[in-house]
């Protein structure tokens, strides 16, 4: 009797485990929409005078989860118009229920 339960106690001590384990592999969700974003804006034909352009851009979902751009911080016109064409309504299967939360993310365009 006690092999039997000592034998469940480590089955469930290993279950668990695999569990756990499995939680630790899922990238975690702010790296998984950085990385959809960085997909989104890739292959720009922008002309960046200099280094690089910043910009922050804060934006929401709405229902159908597609990315809703409400501002871009930036000193450089068309880096604004870029982000909002390529950004505004965009669908991101990553995410199920957003809410209404809002989310800022910095950008960083090189030539």
């Amino acid at each position: 009797m006690k092999k039997i339960s000592v034998f469940l106690l480590l089955a469930l001590f290993f279950a668990v485990s695999n569990v756990e384990a499995n939680d630790l592999l899922k990238p975690h969700p702010k790296k998984e929409l950085s990385d959809k974003i960085s997909e989104l804006l890739q292959d720009h034909q922008l002309a960046i005078q200099g280094e690089s352009v910043s910009a922050k851009v804060l934006f929401t979902f709405n229902k159908e989860q597609e990315v809703v751009v409400l501002s871009v911080s930036t000193n450089y016109e068309p880096v604004e118009a870029f982000l909002k064409d390529r950004l505004n309504y965009r669908k991101i299967d990553a995410f199920k229920d957003m809410g209404s939360q809002f989310y800022t993310v910095n950008v960083r365009l090189v030539p």
